[in-house]
């Protein structure tokens, strides 16, 4: 390869620029890191037209179409989008688009306040929600939502799905838990009930209802064991597929049907 003879006008002696047809040579010794180590990424562009945007200060966007426009936010993946200020997006089609809000995985949607979307399809839609897992919705503030399943009141939190494919449902009012079941009424609790519709679960103030298709509909009323209902407030069963449907009611034991309020109905097929 040639070379540029450069002379010193001052009093060194003149240096030599050439190539060796891969680096840049400086009196025959390569220089800018040229043939230096590996490059630390590749890019391979199917849609040169569609190029990231980054608009906001100190933005990162990285992938085809991706776009960063809220302040020190970052978006990383096809189409995705970070539009809140200190918001971050990693993922083909994840949005992050509030404030401090964080999406990770496809479609994965944070639209809350320093809500959080973690998993495919997921959706942190109010203040400081979290959905973590493929398919889970938290839509009101402070909710939380975890394995597919759904966290529709305040504070309520969702945990998991059913021998059917269906999430956990947790709605309508403030503090609801459900583990495998529905629970809909403030501060009440439904778990292992293997079916997350309304018809059964815990769905009214301070209700618990525990195993498969059991409920309590009563305000404060309580049921634990296989189909149990407790629908009157301060009612409870205890066992396997009792009744309670008076105020005060208690049953335990089998087939206990108690429509009197205060009775106690015990044992196998009473009536109290």
């Amino acid at each position: 390869m040639g070379s540029v003879n450069l002379d010193n006008t001052g009093s060194g002696s003149g240096v030599v620029l050439s190539s060796d047809g891969t680096s840049l040579l400086l009196d025959g010794t390569a220089i800018g890191g040229g043939g230096g180590g590996a490059a630390l990424y590749a890019a391979n562009e199917d849609n040169p037209t569609s190029q990231p945007s980054a608009t906001g200060s100190n933005d990162i966007a990285i992938g085809d179409g991706a776009v960063a426009s809220g302040s020190n936010s970052i978006s990383i993946g096809a189409s995705s989008s970070a539009t809140g200020s200190a918001s971050v997006a990693l993922g083909i089609e994840a949005d992050a688009t509030n404030t401090n809000s964080l999406s990770m995985g496809y479609q994965a949607v944070a639209s809350g306040v320093k809500a959080q979307a973690i998993g495919n399809f997921t959706d942190a839609t109010a203040t400081n929600s979290v959905a973590l897992g493929n398919g889970s919705q938290a839509t009101a503030a402070n909710a939380t939502a975890i394995g597919g399943a759904s966290a529709g009141g305040s504070y309520s939190t969702a945990i998991g799905r059913n021998s059917m494919n269906e999430g956990a449902v947790a709605t309508t009012n403030i503090a609801a838990m459900a583990l495998n079941g529905y629970a809909s009424g403030a501060a009440s609790f439904a778990a292992s009930i293997d079916n997350n519709t309304s018809s059964y679960g815990a769905t009214n103030t301070n209700t618990i209802a525990i195993g498969n298709t059991s409920k309590a509909t009563g305000s404060s009323a309580a049921a634990l064991g296989t189909a149990n209902q407790s629908t009157a407030d301060l009612s409870v069963c205890l066992g396997h597929n009792n009744e309670s449907t008076s105020a005060g009611a208690f049953s335990i034991g089998r087939y206990n049907w108690t429509p009197q309020s205060d009775a106690i109905g015990m044992g196998m097929y009473s009536k109290a």
